[in-house]
């Protein structure tokens, strides 16, 4: 019966990796989706406030 739900088990030499690497790929979405909005709106508000000056 061990042998069995040890042959399901991810092993750390083949699972980690892949995992760290698929993490990082999200992390970089993410920042990659959440970067031109902020962008945009940096450079609403700068202009609006050059425009009140």
């Amino acid at each position: 019966m061990l042998k069995w739900f040890q042959a399901l088990t991810p092993r750390k030499d083949r699972f980690f990796p892949p995992f760290n690497q698929h993490a990082a790929t999200v992390v970089l979405g993410a920042e990659a989706v959440r970067a031109p909005p902020m962008a945009g709106l940096a450079a609403t508000l700068f202009h609006g406030l050059a425009r009140m000056v």
